[in-house]
């Protein structure tokens, strides 16, 4: 399954479907919204008309239905549907004090990043992360040390929770070291809750099966 924008909405929307409710993430406002299925498939259609006064208003507010607008400088992927652990499948290596002070640089960059650029700036930085990742050769580090070396880093540094702030840091280092990965993003319903994570093709690389299967993808950057 894929995560997209919807129909006759701009690219910088994406959407899922949950429990008959459509989830719609806006990365220019950085604001999710929630409508019933058949408000969203009115508004799929253009027909604005047919919604309620505040409804059309907002949409009015973020340019939802203006072709003009100016669009995001970042972009969505499609999704693979997570699989496997990294953590189940391969051996984590003791990491060298060489990644784990590259993880601290990675971190303090992912903490400055997250507060001076907005949202869709943020995912436009993953993007050229692993742009970079592509013209860095083959890869000079072990993937599985270089996320050891992070998870330590974590232990110190992050509280678990912070899954934005662990995801961005973990995607830099790997970058920085040849690696591309894609970043994640979910959400559930009752109650509303957002996360996101990391994974190259099915597999996960900072976070569990179990964890992630009660969210439905919404948003893809690789």
């Amino acid at each position: 399954f894929s995560a997209k924008a919807s129909l006759m909405l701009p690219s910088w929307v994406s959407s899922c479907e949950i429990d008959g409710q459509v989830v719609f993430l806006d990365v220019l406002a950085n604001r999710y919204s929630r409508l019933e299925k058949e408000a969203a498939s009115a508004l799929g259609r253009g027909d604005v008309d047919s919604l309620q006064p505040s409804l059309r208003r907002l949409i009015e507010d973020r340019h939802w239905l203006n072709s003009n607008a100016e669009g995001a400088r970042s972009s969505c992927c499609a999704i693979t549907r997570p699989a496997r652990e990294h953590s189940a499948e391969f051996d984590m290596r003791s990491p060298s004090g060489r990644q784990i002070a590259s993880a601290f640089r990675s971190l303090a960059s992912a903490r400055f990043t997250i507060a001076l650029r907005g949202f869709d700036e943020l995912l436009w930085w993953v993007q050229r992360n692993n742009t970079i990742a592509q013209t860095e050769g083959p890869p000079a580090s072990n993937r599985s040390g270089l996320i050891s070396a992070f998870e330590y880093v974590e232990r110190f540094a992050i509280r678990r929770d912070r899954c934005l702030l662990r995801s961005i840091g973990l995607q830099h280092l790997l970058a920085q070291n040849g690696y591309e990965s894609t970043l994640v993003f979910g959400v559930r319903l009752h109650p509303f809750e957002a996360h996101c994570w990391l994974q190259d093709d099915d597999l996960i690389l900072n976070d569990t099966i179990e964890m992630v299967g009660p969210f439905e993808p919404i948003r893809a950057v690789r």
